[in-house]
């Protein structure tokens, strides 16, 4: 699996299934690995009746994904009961919710969607819910899911949660969304991604977040969005002349609905030449990216043969240029290229 940004889940490249004597064979299909914004990979496994257990890649790994043809070794050990109890807002058991873990504590990934579905539970009339899984300690991030309170995660310290937790949930609002731009095609179709938090937080910080796809007219709905300060992330093609300055830390009060407007703004060209310091030689093979405060970098090109780029990038704004190095401007020191 991989994670995914931004919508804060693995999303599984490949599965296999084990022999009679435990080996397995594992190759993701190649679609699979040109999926835009994927972060660390990990391996898991999993059987009912066991503890999941995950690979990841080393430390010291130059690449997020694990080497081809690596072997590896995986022990599945039996499972471990946590109890948590849920409540709503006025502190009141939250019967009926589903919790589900999401993320370990000493992890880089999220657990897969199938396995974290199996691994949760709901919670009976008094909140309460034991989950056989990893012990609360090694638990980093709880995902909870109701009717009446939306989808709200918890997060804990590096000390991971402490056994019988109480996870308090938050009010909500209902939010209504549209997109505008000046092309009515670009606003069309758009995976937008919300996400809420308590600044002032201690353990068990609250984030709580949806997600949802804008219609022919850029208009969205969240019908329930914990309050908070937001964030939103309209997620547009690669391909797209368009771009949203990213909403930031936008707080969110007790409303019934709260209208948001997201505007989209078209992409300019910006041109230069990229040269070698004191001979003024022009570089080739250079990367040239854009980026904008509140936005996410632009696609990186290369320098010409002249050290000629052309660029895209936010108008109106102040933008940061960012490079990519040619390996001819890097040297080795320790082990560490440097330019």
């Amino acid at each position: 699996v991989a994670d995914s940004l931004p919508s804060q889940r693995a999303v599984t490249l490949g599965k296999t299934r084990t022999g009679t004597d435990g080996l397995f064979r594992l190759v993701a299909p190649a679609d699979e690995l040109t999926i835009r914004n994927l972060g660390w990979r990990a391996l898991w496994a999993h059987k009912p009746g066991f503890r999941p257990a995950r690979i990841l890649p080393p430390d010291d790994a130059k690449s997020l994904a694990f080497e081809s043809g690596q072997s590896v070794r995986i022990t599945l050990d039996p499972p471990i009961a946590s109890t948590f109890r849920l409540l709503d807002p006025q502190g009141m058991p939250a019967a009926g919710g589903k919790v589900a873990v999401v993320f370990l504590n000493d992890g880089r990934s999220f657990l897969p969607d199938e396995l974290s579905d199996r691994l949760s539970q709901r919670t009976d009339a008094a909140g309460r819910v034991v989950l056989s899984v990893v012990s609360p300690e090694s638990i980093r991030v709880l995902r909870t899911t109701s009717s009446a309170y939306g989808t709200q995660d918890f997060y804990a310290d590096d000390e991971g949660f402490k056994a019988g937790a109480e996870l308090k949930l938050s009010p909500v609002v209902s939010i209504e969304g549209r997109i505008t731009a000046d092309d009515p095609n670009a606003v069309r179709g758009v995976p937008v991604y919300l996400r809420t938090y308590h600044k002032d937080s201690p353990q068990l910080t609250g984030q709580w977040q949806a997600e949802a796809i804008s219609d022919d007219q850029g208009r969205f709905s969240i019908p329930k969005l914990a309050i908070g300060a937001l964030s939103i992330w309209p997620d547009l093609p690669e391909d797209s002349r368009y771009r949203a300055v990213r909403i930031e830390d936008l707080e969110l009060v007790p409303a019934s609905r709260t209208p948001i407007e997201i505007p989209l703004k078209r992409l300019i060209h910006v041109r230069g030449i990229v040269r070698e310091r004191g001979s003024g030689k022009p570089i080739e093979g250079a990367g040239v990216c854009l980026s904008s405060p509140g936005q996410v970098f632009l696609r990186f090109v290369q320098t010409s043969s002249e050290g000629r780029y052309e660029a895209l990038a936010l108008p109106g704004s102040t933008s940061y240029l960012h490079l990519s190095v040619p390996k001819a401007y890097l040297k080795q020191v320790s082990g560490i290229e440097t330019v």
